[in-house]
């Protein structure tokens, strides 16, 4: 009997150390919470990648005790899906032991803000810079979006700058005048513009003409609950934000129902420009 062996009555049993072991490799989304199927899942010693099946599992039975390195990827999901931080781990496999790996993906999410000014004309063509956990910089589109792909529900705030003036730190040549003398006999004098010149320091550049923003990133209630349409009216610059008292929501409604509508008698009732204040803050 090989040293691997026993008996055991009147049977040979085999010892742990030849038992064979399992791996079982999940992957999860992050949010919504749950397993995701149709990822392709790969393991040292098997030719052929697996795909996630019954809640995001593929499950390797009788290996030999040995490290095994799983990685996943997600093929036909690539274009809803991105892993979060590594796509391949190891795990070494003790006689009998049934192993687990956990990989973790999440949903491809495109972050959308539009600038526009006072007069609802969008910004075109403007510098930003978006500050996050990672940095993105472009410049507003004709209808003054600005887009970010592959955007993490992760990133919960950041800080959003807009370039709205280029080189107004660049004097205009001053006016002169052919008049090089005053002439106390003169009336009314001759006004000499060289003496006018504006002699104060350059503004900063930063302090006047770009314009910063802090961002609270996170999903908006929807249009038929009043706090729904209480936060598009606060993200529309009206006087209005979530959970506010009734007689502030009555009015920033009624100022609404004035701007965009003209209504000098608006009923400042919330549900009355629920579907307007949608198309008009979800889909400018």
């Amino acid at each position: 009997m090989c040293k691997n062996e026993r008996n055991v009555g009147d049977t040979v049993e085999t010892c742990s150390l030849l038992q064979k072991c399992s791996l079982d490799v999940h992957v999860n989304c992050l949010d919504p919470a749950q397993g995701v199927d149709g990822v392709n899942v790969a393991i040292t010693g098997k030719t052929n990648p697996q795909p996630t099946k019954d809640g995001g599992r593929v499950k390797y039975e009788k290996l030999e005790p040995d490290t095994y390195t799983a990685t996943i990827s997600l093929g036909d999901l690539e274009d809803e899906y991105m892993v979060m931080g590594k796509n391949k781990d190891s795990k070494t496999l003790r006689p009998g032991e049934q192993g687990i790996l956990v990989f973790l993906i999440e949903k491809k999410y495109r972050l959308r803000i539009i600038l526009i000014d006072k007069n609802e004309k969008p910004l075109q063509e403007k510098k930003w810079n978006l500050n996050l956990p990672i940095e993105e910089s472009s410049v507003t589109e004709d209808n003054g979006l600005i887009e970010v792909d592959n955007f993490s529900t992760r990133y919960k705030s950041g800080k959003l700058l807009v370039t709205m003036q280029e080189n107004q730190n660049e004097k205009s040549p001053p006016v002169t005048s052919s008049v090089t003398t005053f002439d106390p006999s003169r009336y009314p004098p001759i006004i000499i513009a060289d003496e006018f010149e504006d002699t104060s320091p350059e503004p900063s550049l930063h302090d006047h003409d770009v314009i910063e923003w802090e961002l609270k990133i996170g999903t908006l209630p929807p249009c038929n609950e009043s706090s729904g349409v209480e936060a598009r009216l606060h993200n529309l610059a009206f006087a209005c934000s979530v959970g506010t008292d009734g007689a502030k929501t009555k009015q920033a409604v009624k100022a609404y129902q004035l701007f965009y509508h003209e209504q000098e008698d608006g009923s400042g009732i919330a549900g009355h420009i629920q579907d307007d204040i949608k198309t008009k803050h979800d889909d400018p």
